[in-house]
């Protein structure tokens, strides 16, 4: 069997940078902010609003504990930056993986599309055709950086 493929930049190590200094947003601007980059697909257009969106996410997000327990300064700042570096994992993964759909993934699906439309039907050749394409397609997506 084969090992698990551990997803690229997903370790929270990667992404455990300072968070974006927000205070020059007033609470409506941090409400709708938050509210735009809940949506999926997140409905954030640069990477400095994602910044900003995480910032003000990462303080919203609390983890609820029972028994009444509150935690330190210290233990909620651990929480934020952990809620940041996951967030920013998947938000940079997501980036990188539809730029590399864009450019070698899409010419071979184009490519497969054009022979399935245009190729002689129930030949041989042409599902020998369409499965070598197929093949290659399966081949580039398990190398996704």
């Amino acid at each position: 069997m084969d090992n698990p493929k551990k997803l690229a930049g997903l370790a929270p190590d990667n992404y455990n940078y300072p968070l974006a200094d927000v205070s020059h947003l007033s609470e409506k601007e941090k409400k709708d902010l938050l509210k735009r980059g809940m949506r999926i697909p997140k409905k954030l257009h640069s990477d400095e609003e994602f910044e900003q969106w995480v910032t003000v996410f990462s303080e919203w997000n609390t983890y609820h504990c029972s028994n009444g327990y509150k935690p330190t300064e210290e233990g909620r700042s651990f929480e934020r930056m952990v809620t940041a570096s996951y967030e920013r994992g998947l938000w940079y993964h997501r980036k990188h993986f539809n730029e590399w759909k864009k450019e070698h993934l899409q010419p071979l699906i184009d490519e497969l599309m054009e022979h399935a439309a245009h190729g002689p039907q129930y030949d041989w050749q042409y599902l020998y055709a369409l499965e070598c394409a197929k093949l290659r397609c399966m081949r580039l997506t398990s190398r996704i950086p």
